[in-house]
């Protein structure tokens, strides 16, 4: 596992659940006992977010990549999936330039998402 202050490998935080709500409630909890001993770890936050996301629970997968970001300002997923979570939410303005600052980072999926979405955050803005 990586250390607490470095943002861990792709295989480290790809979890993929086909799992019940107590399955998910236990992944939760487990991140809790973690955070708890390493407030810092910015992986773990990342990982809370996407149990949220599979849990449609925007605005705490919101919260949960935010908290990740700002351990590590450069976490190029956490701002991409934190994008997707504000765009599933139905707030295109905020998604849009979390996706285009994953874009800057390499991330270049990114940008066809904001291709699709842009024109509905134009007209959220309006």
């Amino acid at each position: 596992m990586a250390e607490k202050s470095e943002v861990p490998s792709a295989g480290e935080v790809k979890w993929t659940f086909d799992a019940s709500r107590s399955e998910y409630q236990a992944a939760l909890d487990d991140c809790d006992r973690i955070l708890a001993q390493e407030p810092d770890f910015a992986g773990c936050y990342y990982n809370k977010g996407n149990i949220y996301m599979q849990l449609k629970l925007w605005p705490e997968a919101i919260k949960a990549y935010t908290q990740a970001i700002k351990l590590h300002v450069d976490y190029a997923e956490a701002y991409y999936n934190r994008g997707v979570a504000y765009i599933l939410s139905g707030d295109y303005a905020s998604g849009i330039p979390d996706l285009s600052r994953a874009g800057e980072m390499g991330l270049y999926k990114a940008y066809n998402l904001i291709k699709r979405y842009r024109d509905k955050a134009a007209t959220e803005v309006e």
